[in-house]
């Protein structure tokens, strides 16, 4: 594998002299991870700032004209980028470079720098990431900056400067090789939408204790798909300003116990699929949420396949029009008390119970139904099932009641 490296630091320089001589200039280094064409810019359809690059040195040489693919060979062993100029943006900088291996940028200039969006966006092969002199005070979005750096083992964010960053949207989404983050560095920030944030990572424990969430209004997938996350500290944290919570938590299959008794919800809209697919989980303490703003819990607990109880009494459902699906598949349910559900504006109960094996007592005979037009399935595979009053029932509005009791044996 042909490497070509790029000197980090000057020093170093002076005690190679045949490396080039970076003095000043405002400049990135780049390690490449093999020879013929590469991207060592990002897609100038969408780029800001290298369509602005002074020069490109390769291997001591300066290139006759900046474009995005160079053909690169043995004898390439240095890249440079240099700029002339202060960038204000350093969104897609290097959008799917994905033969770069190492980016410093310790020697680059970002104090005017206002948006790094999908800055290192499917850099496949990169390891390594130098931020150490980044000066991000100005940054006010990073979406997606780091999505699909599937080879990062570790990436040292703690000397950035996030007080006025809104915008982490999938910032770590698909950064597969990262097991931890130190997240210490967002305790003071601006942020207002970190939906997907953590999504499809193997992160195994996050620490959002010291995490200022206290802006934010969107956590709608969150830790979606983070398959070997365990545990999330989330003993002080804010979400009084959250309005969407849509899959926060699907597909943690991991998780074993979730405590959010401290989750302030009452401006939250949307909770569906939240805890979809949170297989393994056994203890889940929803205690004090207040849902009285809530329109969707479809799918909200579908297939939490080990929740043998869940406790709702603080619920309030007066708004929701979407049940479908809410238990589906919550195999290990017995009791369920909905004593408190107020369901009058709820359309669609498709398969709201559908394979609750184990489900014994159910009384939903307070239920308000006239404007439910989908009862599909409701309680299919309910096999444990044996008393149900549905005598108050209103169906004069439904339109599917196929399969509603199929395989209900009692």
């Amino acid at each position: 594998m042909i490497i070509i490296y790029v000197i980090i630091l000057i020093s170093y320089i002076e005690c190679n002299p045949r490396k080039m001589n970076f003095n000043n200039d405002n400049f990135i280094l780049l390690k490449i991870n093999k020879t013929g064409v590469s991207n060592i810019i990002g897609s100038t359809d969408y780029i800001y700032g290298p369509l602005k690059v002074k020069e490109i040195i390769i291997n001591n040489i300066s290139q006759n004209e900046t474009k995005q693919g160079y053909e690169l060979n043995s004898n390439g062993n240095e890249i440079k980028l240099i700029w002339d100029i202060k960038l204000t943006k350093t969104s897609f900088m290097f959008f799917a470079c994905n033969n770069i291996i190492e980016i410093d940028l310790s020697n680059f200039d970002s104090s005017e720098v206002t948006e790094m969006n999908y800055m290192f966006y499917s850099c496949f092969s990169l390891v390594s990431i130098n931020l150490s002199n980044m000066d991000t005070s100005k940054v006010s979005s990073m979406y997606s900056i780091f999505y699909n750096c599937q080879s990062l083992t570790s990436l040292d964010i703690s000397n950035l400067n996030l007080s006025n960053v809104e915008n982490t949207e999938s910032m770590f989404i698909g950064c597969f090789s990262l097991t931890s983050i130190e997240l210490s560095v967002f305790k003071r920030n601006k942020i207002k939408y970190m939906e997907g944030m953590f999504s499809q990572t193997n992160f195994i424990f996050l620490d959002l204790s010291g995490f200022d969430t206290s802006h934010v209004i969107k956590m709608n997938s969150l830790f979606s798909n983070s398959k070997k996350l365990v545990s999330v500290n989330f003993s002080n944290i804010i979400t009084s300003e959250v309005t969407n919570m849509e899959k926060m938590f699907y597909g943690c299959s991991e998780l074993i116990s979730l405590d959010l008794s401290n989750f302030d919800t009452s401006k939250v809209l949307n909770m569906k699929w939240m805890f979809d697919e949170c297989e393994k989980l056994i203890f889940l303490n929803l205690s004090n949420f207040n849902t009285l703003k809530v329109k969707s819990m479809e799918n909200m607990f579908g297939s939490c396949i080990k929740l043998s109880s869940i406790e709702l009494s603080s619920f309030d459902t007066s708004q929701v029009e979407d049940m479908e699906q809410m238990f589906c598949n919550c195999q290990s349910l017995t009791l369920l008390n909905l004593s408190n559900f107020e369901t009058s504006k709820v359309s669609n109960m498709k398969q709201m119970f559908n394979r609750c094996y184990n489900l014994i007592i159910l009384d939903i005979s307070h239920f308000s139904t006239s404007k439910v037009k989908n009862m599909e399935g409701m309680f299919d595979e309910c096999k444990s099932l044996y008393k149900l009053d549905l005598s108050n029932f209103d169906t004069s509005q439904v339109e599917n009641m196929a399969d509603m009791f199929i395989f209900v044996s009692n």
